[in-house]
């Protein structure tokens, strides 16, 4: 049986393989949290060195870093435009289509 999910008795659960996947998903999720914080904090680091050093720039083989000093910008205010022109935003709406997916939530 090949099936991730079975339907028995106006119920579903996981087949043994589903529930390997399911662990494989929590596992990688949480390792990937993991390495988002890590990635999260080496920056954050490098940033500070970078301004504290006055580096604008370092190079070797395995890695290029540009510090770029802290600035402002303009953006566009999509929620204030749909509440102040409701009817100009539907004219720009676009109907696009969308693969199927299976979202995950890892509690």
């Amino acid at each position: 049986m090949n099936k991730l999910i079975v339907y028995k008795k106006n119920e579903l659960s996981a087949t043994e393989k589903g529930k390997l996947l399911i662990l494989e998903l929590v596992a990688t999720e949480k390792k990937t949290k993991e390495i988002r914080q890590a990635l999260t904090d080496a920056m954050t680091e490098a940033v500070k060195e970078a301004n504290d050093w006055g580096m604008r720039k370092y190079e070797d083989d395995d890695i290029r870093l540009n510090y770029i000093d802290e600035t402002t910008k303009l953006t566009f205010d999509l929620v204030q435009f749909k509440k102040d022109y409701p009817d100009v935003y539907k004219e720009y709406l676009k109907e696009v289509a969308t693969k199927a997916n299976v979202r995950v939530t890892i509690k």
